[in-house]
């Protein structure tokens, strides 16, 4: 996922709307107090294939974190401008 800009752990599920599981990745997250799980109907070639409903599901691990040091990049620079619009006033 390195090529959209997010570098942080995340899995997948791929299942039937029966949950009937149709492909899953390597480590398959498990409910967790760090873990945010976001479900997507899937539509097209694969749903029309299989003649079934299709459910993605992601979970993404420590996501709060790696939005926080996301925005590392923009504090300092941020404290940094207003420092220098407050030192132009006075």
């Amino acid at each position: 996922m390195q090529n959209e800009g997010i570098n942080t752990a995340f899995s997948f599920v791929v299942k039937f709307r029966g949950s009937i599981t149709y492909l899953t990745s390597a480590d398959v997250a498990t409910t967790g107090d760090n873990t945010f799980f976001y479900t997507f109907p899937i539509k097209g070639y694969l749903e029309s294939s299989t003649e079934k409903e299709l459910i993605l599901q992601l979970a993404f691990h420590n996501v709060n974190s790696y939005f926080l040091s996301q925005l590392n990049g923009l504090t300092i620079p941020g404290f940094t401008f207003v420092l220098v619009i407050i030192l132009a006033v006075i």
